[in-house]
């Protein structure tokens, strides 16, 4: 919230939890169709739509790391390189790394052969190319490509245009036609460089400029009861990219990376509400990493057991009973074992810095959920 007790932007804590919500409503939406489990898509499939819930991470994900990384004043970096790359580590990596283990001890124990090994050791590392497993790690490997540069053009030097051109790049190869198109899950180090999710990113990240040069602009016209706006905003994301069926090709990214933008903004304006249903959306927006990290092993692992315990059950049923639980259980996940592990690492001792009443410091999205 603007100014508020957690430095937070109530609006952006709501997205991210929405966007997450999206994602998993799209991969068990997916999954719940494989032959081994119902065969069917729920609801005429009206959920691969969610898979815009990661443009919206994206786009999140570069307002918060310009909005928390520059002075609102001077624009300079508030933390050297080490300290920048220290909090994207601690935020990031250890909670990544558990559900990669969760992930691939869960698919062992389920079929004991053909488990990708060389998959998972790649998205341990973040390699920069090469199919990762589980697939959702690609999303981590597009944010830090975005993090380095950012350090490297802002924090280290102060190079900015390059950053730019790079946001812009995936749009200049496409109108040159200077590349074929890229894959949307990138397994290249061109496709990992060219990725249309730049664009998106640079959305983000040119909002988070103006957030910070004219921080009166979102505070003039508060919305104190946005969560339902929020929703219904994202739920018009959603059906579009349903719709349209889009992709992460230039053009598609460059549509949803518009709407996201255009939600990320009305969102700067929302306050928080002490409302049950509003409390329910900090909730997820807080545990929104977890949720994103943890849901494709929890949702096998349930159909895994229900289409075998119920092979007959109505496919919307066993879909909203999944979709559901997969959610509490990752908000679980976020209490017992997140929370835990940032507390542990970032140290009881280490004070943090004063922040300006216009300058947020622990939230995000990634997506990237990228608490500094």
């Amino acid at each position: 919230m603007l100014g508020g007790e957690k430095g937070e932007i109530a609006g952006i804590q709501y997205l991210r939890g929405l966007a997450a919500c999206g994602v998993v409503f799209a991969h068990c939406s997916g999954i719940i169709q494989f032959r081994k489990y119902y065969g069917e898509a729920p609801f005429s499939d009206v959920f691969w739509g969610g898979n815009a819930g990661v443009d919206l991470f994206f786009v999140i994900s570069g307002f918060i790391i310009v909005a928390v990384s520059l002075r609102h004043d001077t624009l300079q970096a508030r933390w050297p390189l080490q300290e920048f790359l220290r909090r994207r580590f601690v935020r990031i990596i250890p909670i990544m790394w558990g559900a990669i283990v969760f992930y691939g001890g869960l698919r062992y124990l389920g079929r004991n052969i053909d488990v990708p090994w060389l998959s998972y050791l790649r998205a341990l590392a973040l390699w920069p190319v090469g199919h990762v497993e589980p697939a959702q790690i690609w999303t981590l490997r597009q944010e830090w490509v975005f993090y380095l540069l950012f350090a490297l053009t802002t924090i280290l030097t102060q190079y900015r245009i390059f950053l730019y051109l790079w946001f812009i790049l995936p749009i200049l190869l496409w109108l040159c036609g200077g590349v074929p198109e890229t894959e949307s899950v990138p397994s290249t180090l061109l496709g990992l460089l060219v990725h249309p999710s730049s664009l998106q990113f640079g959305f983000g990240a040119m909002l988070g400029l103006t957030f910070l040069k004219r921080p009166q602009i979102f505070s003039s016209r508060p919305l104190h009861f946005g969560f339902p706006l929020l929703i219904g905003l994202s739920v018009v994301l959603f059906s579009i990219a349903q719709a349209f069926h889009l992709e992460r090709s230039a053009p598609h990214a460059l549509i949803a990376g518009l709407i996201s933008v255009l939600i990320v903004t009305v969102s700067l304006f929302v306050k928080r509400s002490s409302s049950a249903f509003a409390q329910a959306g900090e909730i997820l927006g807080a545990a929104s990493y977890s949720i994103y990290l943890f849901h494709p092993g929890i949702i096998s692992a349930q159909l895994g057991a229900l289409s075998k315990m119920a092979p007959n059950a109505p496919v919307n049923l066993a879909f909203v009973a999944v979709a559901v639980t997969t959610i509490l259980c990752c908000i679980a996940i976020h209490y017992c074992v997140e929370r835990p592990i940032l507390h542990l690492l970032r140290g009881k001792s280490r004070t943090p810095e004063p922040v300006s009443q216009h300058t947020p410091t622990t939230t995000s999205p990634t997506a990237g959920a990228t608490t500094i």
